[in-house]
């Protein structure tokens, strides 16, 4: 009997263990968040030529040569070979207008774009590079975007930031809820900010085309879960 109670109570204390390591740690996920200011230190221009004639191969021959005067325009202004790229080119036919109902459209032309993305390292030459774009024979100007290079150095202060932050929100509540914040369980990247801004300009005047930068808001979120004591 003896041996018995010693087994049955052996049991019971194996028993008592698993169900203490069966329950869930208590713990508290919280979102830190971290942002600067900055000034857009690149640009990207895209520009192009638009082209028509009679025939598609006209329309091609007018094009290229517009488009030569385009890419010595970007090298002239200062944006290297290796910045420049072309993103987009297409030949389609131009029908006439037709008024009345049921008459078959006619083939009337051929339309050739042409389009040269640019990357600009000096925000200050991005006047007069639009500039030189237009002297050069762009006729079809799409815009400017602005944004700041990549910088590791930067993304990791972001990144240190929005960890204390996480840490604060999570201390917060803790108090609140009378615990304590234990070992940090998980840290998780859940997105940064900052993308391309777009600016708007002027081009009707061949004069330096005037343009503004502004500055970017480059921010880092993080997902943190932390134990609770």
């Amino acid at each position: 009997m003896r041996v018995f109670l010693i087994a049955f109570v052996a049991t019971m204390v194996g028993l008592s263990g698993e169900v203490q390591a069966a329950e869930p740690a208590r713990m508290i996920s919280v979102s830190g968040h971290a942002e600067v200011e900055a000034t857009p230190d690149r640009a990207r221009v895209s520009a192009g030529v638009v082209s028509q004639a009679r025939s598609a191969g006209e329309a091609v021959d007018q094009n290229s040569v517009a488009m030569r005067g385009v890419f010595t325009a970007l090298r002239a202004a200062g944006v290297a070979e290796a910045d420049i790229q072309t993103s987009g080119f297409n030949v389609s036919p131009v029908f006439d207008q037709v008024e009345g109902r049921g008459q078959a459209r006619r083939i009337v032309g051929y339309r050739a774009t042409n389009t040269v993305t640019a990357l600009v390292r000096d925000t200050a030459i991005v006047g007069d590079t639009l500039d030189a774009l237009i002297k050069g024979g762009a006729n079809s100007l799409n815009g400017v975007t602005f944004f700041v290079a990549p910088d590791e150095a930067v993304q990791d202060r972001l990144r240190i930031a929005a960890v204390k932050d996480a840490q604060r929100k999570a201390a917060m509540m803790a108090e609140a809820a009378g615990a304590r914040l234990g070992r940090v369980m998980t840290i998780s990247e859940t997105g940064r900010g900052g993308g391309p801004a777009p600016a708007r300009f002027r081009s009707e005047a061949l004069a330096s085309v005037p343009v503004a930068a502004g500055t970017s808001t480059l921010s880092m979120d993080l997902a943190v879960t932390f134990e609770l004591r």
